[in-house]
Order: C-alpha cells, then structure tokens, then sequence
C-alpha cells in the first residue's frame, strides 16, 4: 500500500485539511465556524460569499486563495475543481 493511500484511509490528509483552514482563518483575525464553512463551500461554488453579518469577520479572498493553493499542493485528489480551472 502506498503511503498515500494509508494516509487517507486513516483520516490525517482530512485533519491536516482542518488543521490549515482554522490555522489561515484563525490568522486573519476570524473565529467563526460559518468562516471556515464558508471556504469550503466556495471550493465547490466559486460565487458563495466568503462575508459573515457584523459584527462577524469572515475570511477574506487571500484567505480562501491561500487555502486553495495549499489544498492543491497538498490534498489535490481532495480539492473541487472551480470551472475552467486548469490548475
């Protein structure tokens, strides 16, 4: 078995995925679990709106453009291509 293979079968790809987006939201200064939602669900929507309601901060554009160029180099089999993304 690879070790790629063991490692997603064993979850850590997925917890290192957790680890980083909390860790880039957390940075800028977000505390919401609807900023961490709210990135993932871009993934797959390219129009969802990264904005909370005041007094929340959400995450920003350099936040989710962070996190999907570290998804990409790190968990690409796990990353929603956007449409026509050729990354």
């Amino acid at each position: 078995m690879l070790p790629e293979q063991l490692i997603a079968e064993h979850g850590i790809v997925s917890l290192a995925i957790r680890e980083k987006i909390i860790a880039l939201v957390i940075r800028a200064g977000s505390h919401m679990d609807g900023a961490f939602d709210k990135v993932y669900a871009r993934l797959l929507d390219p129009e969802f709106p990264l904005e909370l309601l005041s007094p929340y901060q959400g995450a920003d554009e350099k936040i989710y453009d962070a996190f999907r160029a570290w998804l990409q180099e790190n968990a690409p089999e796990r990353r929603q291509m956007r449409t026509g993304d050729t990354q």
